[in-house]
């Protein structure tokens, strides 16, 4: 996998990356679960923000994003724990920005790369690497660059894989 500097939220999402790639070629899916949501629009709060996925049973989950510690609450219906002792989860987004205004990135419908292009908006891999402390009715993150994007609405879906500590 060789990706750019410039494809990069930051410098903490670069340092990750190889990371990912390692452990998607050295664990079996029998020792990790992976999980990519759509997310619903964006409902602000005054200290987090929520939205909606639906599970593959057809039901609704939330999903609640807060500042503050760094972490993560598994929903079960999510993601495949059975058996599995996980310690700590990759969160993975595209954070879009526009080319002549990165203050106002906004949710643009901006799903296929020719509108990205002709309307100036790029895509940048945010990852972030979060201890899992355990499972809820809702699918918990916590972690302020996650939560900050979130309110300007600047990214609708994650990628979530966890795996066992080493």
């Amino acid at each position: 996998m060789n990706t750019s500097k410039n494809y990069f939220y930051d410098e903490l999402s670069e340092k990750l990356y190889p990371e990912i790639d390692w452990k998607l070629k050295s664990y079996p899916q029998s020792r990790s679960s992976r999980v990519m949501v759509e997310l619903a629009t964006f409902n602000i709060a005054e200290s987090y923000v929520t939205s909606k996925i639906e599970n593959k049973h057809g039901d609704v989950v939330k999903v609640n994003i807060e500042g503050g510690r760094n972490g993560i609450e598994l929903q079960e219906t999510l993601f495949d724990l059975k058996g599995k002792k996980l310690s700590h989860a990759y969160v993975v987004t595209h954070v879009k920005q526009s080319l002549g205004d990165s203050a106002n990135s906004i949710r643009l419908n901006a799903s296929s790369v020719e509108w990205r292009q002709q309307h100036n908006i790029i895509t940048k891999i945010l990852i972030r690497r979060l201890p899992i402390l355990g499972i809820k009715d809702w699918l918990l993150i916590y972690e302020d660059t996650l939560f900050l994007l979130a309110v300007k609405d600047a990214y609708d879906e994650l990628e979530i894989m966890a795996y066992p500590d080493e």
